[in-house]
């Protein structure tokens, strides 16, 4: 029905599926068999790949995609690197019928994964008990699609703002965020501080302190 599957906007590695509905306007039944070309082998599977389409009727075929970190350059030369846009043509095979049959599966291939600027971790050195002291994160986004994050799972002596750490990160937005170290006690920290966001990503950032007693 459809000579262009549009998938939109896919992450890497997050699995869509789509039907795949072929139409049989002639008077005998067909049998037909989709199967992926060299550019789209290993991340797109149709179920059920071969069938017979009865005269006059339609016949379904699910389509899973699944983009791999490889399936830009796999898909030269029907990709556009700078947009991550691919739209290969793909060959329904019908062995009774001399004209084939074409569909172009496109889509827009980005990333999921946010960047943190002090990934390797965050050093607050000595803090009084009674004191805090706060260092700035910066995340980026780097996908094509907006994004949630929040900070969980805060130990006590840790503290995130704006927004008790949680927010929304539009396309290739980058935001600031404060993080506090709170010591409650005179001793050596090494804690987490961690992030998860809406498309699975889970970032774990080492912090390291010292809590030092006020001086009498």
């Amino acid at each position: 029905k459809e000579e262009v599957m549009d998938l939109k906007t896919c992450v890497i590695g997050k699995l869509y599926r789509k039907k795949l509905v072929l139409c049989n306007r002639g008077k005998l039944a067909f049998k037909v068999q989709a199967k992926a070309p060299p550019e789209l082998e290993g991340y797109v599977e149709f179920n059920p790949d071969m069938g017979f389409v009865q005269s006059g009727e339609e016949f379904e075929v699910g389509v899973k995609f699944r983009p791999t970190p490889d399936a830009l350059a796999q898909c030269a030369p029907y990709a556009i690197p700078e947009t991550g846009v691919i739209a290969v043509p793909v060959r329904v095979y019908v062995p009774q019928q001399v004209i084939p049959v074409y569909f172009t599966l496109r889509a827009q291939l980005t990333s999921g994964e946010v960047s943190l600027d002090k990934a390797d971790g965050l050093e607050f050195g000595s803090c009084l008990v009674t004191e805090s002291v706060a260092q700035k994160l910066t995340l980026t986004n780097l996908s094509a699609l907006p994004q949630k994050f929040g900070f969980v799972e805060l130990a006590p002596e840790l503290e995130v703002q704006p927004s008790d750490g949680f927010g929304v990160l539009l396309p290739h937005q980058s935001k600031v965020v404060d993080v506090m170290f709170k010591p409650r006690s005179s001793i050596a920290y090494h804690l987490n501080l961690t992030m998860k966001t809406t498309m699975g990503g889970v970032y774990r950032i080492p912090i390291f302190g010292q809590g030092l007693e006020p001086p009498l």
